[in-house]
This record gives C-alpha cells, sequence and structure tokens, in this order.
C-alpha cells in the first residue's frame, strides 16, 4: 500500500472514531434533575378561633404581605379590654399601697404583694394581645397556596394544619451525577435545565454538593438553585441539567 493510500486509511479510522465518540461525549454532560422549592411552610396556630376569612384558593399566586387566612378574634379582644381593666385596677391598689408605706400605715410585705399581681396582670395583657396579633396571618414571601386544609366559617383545634404555602422566588434543582464530575463540577459553576414540562431552558448555578457517594451507582447529588424560573415553572417538574464540563 502506498503512501497516499495509507494517508487515506488512517484519515477514515479517524473520522470513525469521531462519529463514534461524539455522541458519547455529548451524553456524558447532562444528567436528570427535579425542581423543588427550598421554602414550604404549613401553618397552625395555638388557639381555637373561627376562620374568617381564607382568600386564596389552591394554586393562587400571593405577594409578601397579603393576608392568607384570618380569623374572628372578637372573644379574644374582649379578654383582652378586661385583662386591661384588670391591670388597671391593680395598678391603681399598688400606687395607694405605695402611700401607706410612705406614711406608715401598711407594711412593706403588702406593697411587694400589690406590684406582683399588677405586674402579673400586665403579663396577662400582653399573652392575649400577642394572641389577637396573629388573627391574621400574611404571607412571609412571594408564593402559592398548596392546599387548603380547612376552609372558611370551620372553627379548628388548636395546632391543627390549616393551609400550605411554597416560596416560588427560590427554587432548587436537585440532579444526580457521576462521581467521576467531582473535580469538575463545583459550586458556583453555571449550568442549564431544561424543563420536560415546558420546554423552557433556563439558567442555574451550583451551590452545593451531596455529603456522600453512593458507592453502588457512584453517583452524588447536586444541588442548583435556577436564576430567573418564571411562573410557569413549579416545583416537581423535571428535566435535564447540561453541564459544562472541561474537556466536553
Amino acid at each position: 500500500m502506498g503512501w497516499g493510500e495509507n494517508m487515506k486509511a488512517a484519515s477514515a479510522a479517524a473520522l470513525v472514531w469521531i462519529v463514534m465518540t461524539t455522541p458519547a461525549q455529548a451524553q456524558d454532560d447532562a444528567a436528570r434533575g427535579v425542581i423543588s422549592a427550598l421554602t414550604e411552610a404549613t401553618i397552625a396556630v395555638d388557639y381555637t378561633a373561627r376562620v374568617a376569612k381564607l382568600p386564596k384558593l389552591e394554586g393562587e399566586a400571593f405577594k409578601t404581605g397579603e393576608t392568607l387566612i384570618a380569623f374572628d378574634c372578637r372573644k379574644y379582644a374582649a379578654e383582652v379590654s378586661a385583662a386591661k381593666a384588670q391591670a388597671r385596677a391593680r395598678e391603681l391598689v399598688m400606687a395607694n399601697n405605695r402611700r401607706l408605706l410612705a406614711k406608715g400605715a401598711i407594711g412593706g410585705n403588702e406593697v411587694r404583694v400589690s406590684e406582683a399581681e399588677y405586674e402579673q396582670a400586665r403579663a396577662d395583657v400582653q399573652a392575649l394581645q400577642a394572641r389577637t396579633g396573629s388573627c391574621e396571618f400574611k404571607a412571609p414571601f412571594d408564593g402559592r397556596l398548596v392546599e387548603r386544609i380547612v376552609q372558611e366559617h370551620e372553627s379548628p383545634a388548636p395546632n391543627q394544619p390549616l393551609i400550605r404555602i411554597v416560596d416560588m422566588t427560590r427554587l432548587e434543582v436537585e440532579t444526580i451525577i457521576p462521581s467521576k464530575w467531582l473535580s469538575r463540577v463545583r459550586p458556583g459553576d453555571a449550568f442549564s435545565f431544561t424543563v420536560d414540562e415546558t420546554g423552557e431552558t433556563l439558567a442555574a448555578e451550583v451551590v452545593r454538593m451531596g455529603a456522600t457517594v453512593d458507592p453502588v451507582s457512584q453517583t452524588i447529588k447536586a444541588y442548583g438553585v435556577l436564576r430567573a424560573p418564571g411562573l410557569s415553572v413549579l416545583p416537581g417538574m423535571s428535566g435535564t441539567a447540561t453541564f459544562r464540563l472541561a474537556g466536553s
């Protein structure tokens, strides 16, 4: 075989090698992932009151500061008024006892007792005011109502779950990558995530790695945050994460 024929054969072999290995390289930097919310909360209260208002339906969005659930707290408001009156009466007794002590009409022990009773009455007022202050639960973040566990006009028991909410501004992608990528995937690295349900490709960033490697599958979890998820992306959606590995 001549020199020219040898070169043609070598070129053909190289072309075959490229065709066979390029698809494998394209698959090596992709991993499946699932979207989850960093913050999800179940709301409950430690007292019994009738639900007066539950303005959001399941799936509806809300903004920080919006009222998500309101209770009929007229009973507790009346108790606050009564406690304030009691505290005022205790204060008058204390003041009178101090005047009597100054004149030597009573002993110091009686004054100390009236002072303690006044402090207790003030504490009762503060406790009741704290309860009435929670008669409206306002959204702590921008999010969506996941579930209404109670309905308007119901009187749930203390500490019974009422609603579940999820923060839609901080979504996380959990992926499982080969452990051999550990030298090439690190916190701070950018990657893209294509959502199966919508077809969107979103920018993301690795924020932390899993604590252990699965010895059987030789994989490890990698976590990333979506930079601008948008309203169409929901927790529970899945997709493909594409990493820019060195040498791929």
